[in-house]
């Protein structure tokens, strides 16, 4: 003896027409005599023959084009994302690479402007500082129109990333030899 719970599965069942010979005749005979289930089945009966019946309805003219500028114009800000993102790693990491060579010609810098004797050789640091600002600037332009250019985004964040341990591992070689560095005074 199937339960009314039991039955209001096998009703679902009927109506996907998913049900087997022995459900169904357990079904009508539960039907037969619960008055409750009966009129749940009649309800079942009545909206399932409503969807069947009501009209599909046309979507508006251009539904589909409008739907599908909408997912290149996500797509296309996923992928600007995504290149922000690579640009701004790959500058970080830039500047994280030139910063210690930067600060130790700051460092000469004043070394030549606070000590006359050095002066002399202001002109050759000049030209070894424009040098490295000529070289800053290239690898910052060649940074800026990456994203631009034809190759594909991940390759570009896959190059980023690449660059950016690699610039973490350069600080950890000269953190780690100028800490490590103890000067020998008197073969002591």
């Amino acid at each position: 003896m199937a339960s009314c719970q039991d039955i209001g599965l096998l009703m679902s069942l009927v109506l996907d027409q998913s049900l087997d010979e022995s459900e169904a005749r357990s079904l009508e005979e539960h039907l037969s005599r619960c008055s409750t289930c009966r009129q749940e089945w009649e309800a079942m009966q009545r909206i399932s023959r409503f969807f069947t019946d009501a009209p599909l309805m046309e979507p508006p003219p251009g539904f589909a084009d409008r739907v599908m500028q909408r997912l290149a114009r996500r797509q296309a800000r996923r992928q600007g994302l995504l290149a922000g993102a690579a640009l701004l790693v790959t500058c970080l990491s830039l500047v994280a690479l030139a910063l210690p060579e930067t600060v130790r010609w700051l460092a000469m810098l004043w070394q030549v402007f606070t000590e006359p004797s050095l002066l002399s050789h202001g002109a050759k640091l000049v030209a070894q500082l424009l040098g490295l600002a000529e070289s800053l600037a290239r690898a910052c332009w060649l940074i800026t129109t990456a994203p631009f250019s034809s190759f594909d985004r991940p390759v570009l964040l896959g190059y980023s990333f690449l660059v950016l341990v690699l610039t973490v591992l350069w600080i950890r070689l000269v953190v780690g030899s100028r800490v490590g560095y103890k000067p020998v005074i008197n073969n002591v």
